[in-house]
């Protein structure tokens, strides 16, 4: 260290006196150094303890995160396999109501036409009984008795066309 010109006034010290100042400044200083040293290890060893605290912790949520995340994905693998058979299923279901429409419309087809039969039948079948009413007019208000018998005929044939019998 350099050596501080004498203040004024002051009386110079002996070589003792200033070696033995310099000597308490180095144990003043070598304290400190050791203050310091043992506050440095004191926060790295409270560090320490902290960041394992904390390393531990998101060591345990990370673990908590990986299971919540291999069941999430389970979930979305059978959600998803059930979105696929779903699929299917409603394409088979759309395919049915086609098939289901067309039979449908078959079928109005068929009663239309069964409906226009229906209507002619009842027609024919009310000339039918017109015919036979008249028919029946006529055999009991006949004039000769001689026809009696091919009218007979002629009745018992249309009664047998519409399927009744004789009254």
């Amino acid at each position: 260290m350099p050596r501080r010109p004498p203040r004024s006034g002051s009386k110079v010290p002996s070589t003792a006196e200033a070696v033995r100042a310099q000597s308490v400044l180095l144990e003043q200083l070598g304290s400190q150094i050791a203050t310091v040293l043992e506050a440095v290890t004191s926060s790295r060893t409270e560090l320490q303890s902290q960041m394992a605290a904390l390393e531990q912790r998101l060591s345990d949520r990370i673990t908590v995160l990986e299971e919540v995340v291999r069941e999430n994905s389970a979930g979305i693998r059978k959600n998803s396999e059930d979105i696929r058979k779903n699929s299917e299923d409603i394409r088979k279901n759309s395919e049915d109501i086609r098939k289901n429409s067309e039979d449908i419309r078959k079928n109005s087809e068929d009663i239309r036409k069964n409906s226009e039969d229906i209507l002619t039948n009842t027609a024919d079948l009310r000339a039918l009984r017109d015919e036979v009413t008249g028919l029946r007019h006529d055999f009991e208000h006949r004039e000769e008795r001689g026809r009696l018998g091919p009218l007979e005929s002629r009745v018992a044939a249309v009664e047998s066309r519409l399927g009744i019998g004789p009254r």
